[in-house]
């Protein structure tokens, strides 16, 4: 079973990926988590205990976005919530498209990973996209294929 979450979807999908990778549900063998835009899930224990349960997962998060860093660094109580260990950061440099920056909401809106991601599959996701993921996709800088396809996408 793949698990997928984006958001506080991927920390609920965090908590059902530990639930289900126990020797006592499915197994670790039979599970496995991809978790986009994540904040941070637990503390040192949490997160070694389901990196120890939880063998197949990644987390996908984006430089710009500023939901993987919360909750923020705590110098009172030493930083108690921290990220799992295998998270793979979109960079400028490694996204297939640019997102503007400067836009929180859409450093974080999936549709914006999704073209970072897989510009094949934003433009295949076209058709279906909510009035949201609209206004989201137009925050695209380059490449000017998917600009344009944004741009076209008529506002709901």
């Amino acid at each position: 079973m793949l698990v997928l979450g984006h958001s506080l979807g991927s920390t609920l999908a965090e908590c059902l990926t530990y639930q289900l990778a126990d020797a006592n549900s499915l197994g670790p063998s039979r599970v496995g988590a991809i978790m986009y835009a994540s904040p941070k899930p637990g503390d040192h224990d949490f997160v070694a205990a389901y990196d120890s349960r939880a063998t197949n997962y990644i987390v996908i998060n984006f430089e710009h976005d500023v939901v993987p860093r919360v909750p923020p660094f705590d110098i009172t109580h030493f930083d108690l919530y921290r990220s799992l260990p295998y998270v793979y950061t979109i960079t400028d440099e490694t996204a297939l498209a640019s997102v503007n920056p400067l836009d929180k909401a859409c450093c974080h809106h999936l549709i914006d990973y999704i073209a970072m991601l897989s510009p094949v599959v934003f433009t295949q996701s076209a058709p279906a996209w909510t009035s949201d993921e609209k206004q989201c996709a137009k925050c695209l800088l380059t490449p000017p294929a998917l600009v344009a396809l944004a741009a076209q996408a008529p506002a709901a």
